[in-house]
């Protein structure tokens, strides 16, 4: 069953005024393998206040940098 099809599903969004926004099933950038490197780096960035883009990418930069190899296991076969 696919989500937010279901009649009663429909029916209690448009009781309570939700609109479903429309999304990907998938990233094409984001492989689900990936997944696991969010909540280390959101617990890392927690509490970094950058002005601008390139502060971010350096934020980020530094904490890849950080990492041990294990921790990107498919980072040797990607270079290779």
């Amino acid at each position: 069953m696919r989500p937010h099809t279901s009649c009663q599903t429909q029916d209690v969004l448009r009781q309570l005024e939700l609109r479903i926004l429309p999304h990907p099933a998938y990233s094409r950038g984001l492989a689900p393998s990936d997944y696991y490197l969010f909540p280390q780096l959101k617990k890392y960035l927690k509490g970094h206040h950058n002005d601008n883009d390139e502060e971010v990418i350096s934020d980020v930069r530094r904490w890849c940098r950080g990492q041990s190899s294990e921790f990107f296991p498919h980072r040797q076969a990607c270079a290779n």
